[in-house]
């Protein structure tokens, strides 16, 4: 084991920031790859996608992962980067992940890029399919957006060496309302709960219309309703007061008994700080203008410290 791991949130195409975060950190560029004497990075997806630079990102990240100097695992945009690339064997001439003007939006930095760098971009690709959907070490859980130990236990049982997606597994899981689906969706994009007819629909941050709301799914008390319980709703939403049913959370009680559990994906925003007493979010909106690259030093302890968490400012504008 290592003295500790630097946990490193969504880059998201920014290698100027990331580059910045870990020289912060103290790692050094040897040998084509970063390295620290006593430290080992755990990267906790969503390389691509909104930033400049998006290849330059994969070949930082790769190169630690193959050096050993780092870990990294699945983001939902290297799974949705996946689908969109890897033709159906159902649907003839169609791709697992529709090719709509929201999805070609959503992946436009990589496809600009994939323009003028195809064997680079196929490669990237090729890597992304051997990303770990979860990741445990030392008593500490990492996955891209949710820890949810009923869903992490059936994807042990359906997944290559217990993480690594299969060509059956991805087929399927690109087919809504299959348990693939279903446990993609859970931890890669994170629980959502249905907003009642009273409640209507609101825009999120991108302008779409949404009927959910992102549960936080971290948070213990109960009951919740749908503000406290909920995370990435628009400031100036009005939703109305109505209890989310407490089975939504079942499932989520184990990570007490975590030495710690990581996680990104939900575009935080302000000073970074700890979500409960071992839970972190090290997301914070790299990709937005007033946004940092986010991590948190762990160092082995039960309880996260919030002068642990180490940041760059986003370029972004």
């Amino acid at each position: 084991m290592p003295d500790g791991y630097d946990v490193i949130g969504d880059i998201h195409g920014h290698a100027e920031e990331l580059k910045a975060l870990l020289t912060k950190l103290g790692y050094e560029e040897r040998g084509g790859a970063y390295r620290h004497s006593t430290h080992t990075a755990i990267f906790i997806g969503d390389y691509i996608d909104r930033g400049p630079n998006n290849l330059e990102v994969v070949l930082i990240v790769r190169a630690m992962v193959d050096a050993g100097t780092a870990q990294a695992i699945m983001g939902n945009h290297e799974y949705n980067a996946i689908g969109f690339h890897t033709v159906s064997r159902t649907k003839p001439g169609a791709f697992l992940r529709e090719h709509s003007t929201k999805n070609v939006e959503q992946h436009k930095a990589f496809l600009l890029e994939q323009s003028v760098s195809r064997i680079e971009a196929a490669e990237a690709l090729d890597w992304f399919k051997t990303l770990p959907i979860v990741y445990e070490a030392d008593g500490i859980q990492f996955a891209h957006a949710a820890w949810h130990q009923p869903t992490v236990n059936w994807v042990k049982k359906r997944l290559d060496g217990g993480y690594i997606p299969t060509e059956e597994f991805l087929s399927a899981s690109f087919n809504k309302g299959t348990a693939e689906d279903k446990a993609i969706e859970t931890l890669l994009k994170g629980p959502e709960y249905r907003l009642p007819d009273a409640a209507g629909s609101f825009k999120d941050k991108g302008g779409h219309i949404r009927n959910e709301v992102r549960l936080a799914w971290w948070n213990s008390k109960r009951p919740l309703d749908l503000i406290e319980g909920s995370v990435g709703v628009p400031k100036g939403t009005i939703l109305p007061f109505h209890q989310i049913p407490d089975d939504e959370f079942s499932g989520y009680e184990i990570l007490e008994s975590a030495s710690a559990t990581f996680f990104g994906h939900y575009w935080m925003t302000g000073t970074p700080n700890r979500l409960a007493t071992n839970i972190a979010c090290v997301d914070y909106s790299v990709a937005k203008k007033g946004g940092h690259l986010c991590c948190y030093r762990w160092r082995g302890e039960r309880v996260l410290k919030p002068e642990n968490f180490v940041k760059v400012p986003s370029s972004a504008k």
